[in-house]
């Protein structure tokens, strides 16, 4: 995580019931889309939404958490890192299936 310090970060995490991968917004709940996110741009914003995941994880709706580096591409927050992005996604062979079926439809 210290990697991530000086970057702009997401809080990403799985829902419990389903494995979704979800991602913290600015009322505490979460998303499916990472676009809604909500981000931290220093360590005192990025310490809030942590506090946020933790309630998260202690209130059962997720399985774990962790920072995700994002950035704004044409206004649309987007992962850095691919990993990442394939999981903001959905599966990679096919784009009609997953949340990339939206994306492309």
């Amino acid at each position: 995580m210290s990697k991530q310090k000086n970057s702009i970060v997401a809080i990403t995490a799985n829902r419990l019931t389903d494995g979704v991968v979800i991602y913290l917004t600015a009322d505490g709940g979460w998303t499916e889309k990472v676009e809604e996110a909500t981000v931290a741009e220093d360590a005192s914003a990025r310490q809030g939404l942590e506090a946020k995941a933790q309630a998260g994880l202690a209130g059962q709706h997720i399985t774990h958490w962790e920072p995700v580096e994002v950035e704004r591409r044409d206004g649309i927050l987007t992962a850095v890192k691919n990993k990442e992005a394939i999981k903001s996604r959905g599966p990679t062979v096919r784009r009609d299936l997953g949340k990339q079926a939206e994306l492309y439809a």
